[in-house]
């Protein structure tokens, strides 16, 4: 589970290993690190996901560092958060309203043209290019792993499995790299009603994913200059568009 455990100064970084981890279906791990430092015990909270693979815990007493050849130990309760595979498993069966197979990993996926063609112009030309080669019965996918591609299919399929804050990182990059706008829609509506992801991050996805409304909620609700002064803070907001940066502007004009 754990790649590596490292100190640096006051630092102590626990690394995750997801290659081991996401074979199994998990794409998470919520509880805690119970750091034993100098006879004290010190709990460090984990609630990481797939890609984060890093936990960090700044230890400091009265500004002494400790070193690697103090007495240091450490002992961990987690629980995996799975992905529901068996669940995925059974939307993808061969059926009469399936015409062609999509081979992911080791997985193969009975799915329709016409249905995926709807939702995403990457499968409308991938099927296009494929009917001018020939019939073909199965197209391998190299693009995504076999849990991400029925996450984002399982958004979609009439047996909804619907976003939450544990997946809207990577549904989002999916949706984007396939071109399916009704997976950013799913994804804008949980993020609208139901997320505790916090407003400056919110910000960013809606601006890089064109999540209109969300960006037009985010921004009304910076209230104070010290909530603006936040985003400051943020590193993905260092990359907020133009168009984005001059409704904040206004908004800030608003507030003053």
């Amino acid at each position: 589970m754990f790649s590596e455990c490292t100190f640096s100064d006051n630092n102590v970084r626990w690394k995750f290993d997801w290659d081991e981890l996401k074979p199994h279906g998990v794409f998470g791990l919520t509880g805690h690190i119970k750091a034993t430092i100098r006879g004290q015990v010190h709990t460090v909270n984990v609630d990481v996901k797939n890609p984060v693979n890093t936990v960090l815990f700044r230890y400091s007493q009265d500004n002494i560092f400790f070193t690697t050849y103090e007495p240091f130990n450490f002992k961990y309760a987690l629980v995996a958060r799975y992905l529901p595979i068996k669940q995925y498993d059974a939307l993808f069966l061969p059926s009469d309203f399936t015409d062609i197979v999509l081979k992911v990993e080791d997985k193969t996926l009975h799915v329709n043209k016409v249905f995926l063609s709807i939702h995403s112009e990457y499968f409308r030309a991938l099927f296009s290019e494929n009917s001018k080669k020939g019939q073909i019965n199965e197209i391998e996918i190299m693009e995504a792993s076999y849990i991400d591609i029925c996450l984002l299919f399982g958004t979609i399929y009439p047996e909804t499995i619907f976003p939450d804050d544990s997946t809207v990182d990577k549904l989002l990059e999916l949706a984007d790299r396939f071109m399916m706008p009704s997976v950013i829609r799913h994804v804008e509506y949980h993020l609208l009603n139901n997320t505790k992801i916090k407003n400056e991050k919110l910000m960013c996805l809606a601006d890089k994913f064109g999540m209109t409304k969300l960006l037009d909620k985010t921004i009304k609700e910076i209230r104070s200059i010290q909530e603006a002064k936040l985003l400051k803070t943020c590193e993905a907001c260092k990359e907020l568009s133009e168009s984005t940066k001059a409704k904040l502007y206004h908004r800030l004009m608003e507030i003053i």
